[in-house]
C-alpha cells in the first residue's frame, strides 16, 4: 500500500477505520449508505468527499435532469459543519478516454499492481484466493499463460 501513497494499510477484517483515520484531506467512498455519512467524521474541515455510490450533489442532479432536486438535510447538515466539498461522480463511457487510458497503459505510464497470474484452467484457484481477502493487487486469468 505505501508504494500507492497510503501513510498506513488499514485492515477492515480486525481494525475499524473510523478510529484509525482521522483529518483526511479526501475520502473516496464506494459503499454508500451510512459510509457515505461517516465519511464526513474522518475528513479534516474543508476535507473533500467523492462517492460513486452515495446521493448526487447538486451539480450533478441538475447535470442529470433533476430539476427540482435538494440535498437530504442530513447530508447538508454534514456538509456545513465541515465546510467540505461533495461530489457524486457520475461517469458515462467515453471512446475518446478509453482510447487515452488504452495509451497511457501501453506507454507505462499507468502501471497495475499484479498479484497473481493463474491459466484459464486454473482459474476457480484465482477465486478461492481472491475469497480469502489476502490478495494484495490484481489477480488475473490469462487465457494465454
Amino acid at each position: 500500500m505505501k508504494a500507492l501513497g497510503a501513510d498506513r494499510a488499514i485492515d477492515y477484517k480486525t481494525e475499524d477505520y473510523k478510529t484509525v483515520a482521522k483529518n483526511l484531506d479526501i475520502v473516496f467512498d464506494t459503499l454508500g449508505d451510512d459510509y457515505t455519512f461517516e465519511a464526513f467524521n474522518i475528513i479534516e474541515e474543508g476535507g473533500k468527499v467523492s462517492t460513486i455510490v452515495g446521493p448526487p450533489d447538486r451539480e450533478t442532479a441538475k447535470h442529470l435532469g433533476m430539476t427540482d432536486y435538494k440535498l437530504s438535510e442530513k447530508l447538508s447538515k454534514l456538509i456545513e459543519k465541515k465546510l467540505a466539498s461533495y461530489k457524486l461522480t457520475w461517469k458515462q463511457p467515453n471512446g475518446e478516454q478509453l482510447k487515452t487510458i488504452k495509451t497511457m497503459a501501453e506507454d507505462e505510464d499507468v502501471k497495475p499492481i499484479v498479484d497473481l497470474i493463474y491459466a484459464f484452467e486454473d482459474g476457480i484457484y484465482a477465486y478461492e484466493y481472491l475469497a480469502t481477502g489476502r490478495a494484495q493487487g490484481k489477480v488475473i486469468i490469462s487465457f494465454s499463460v
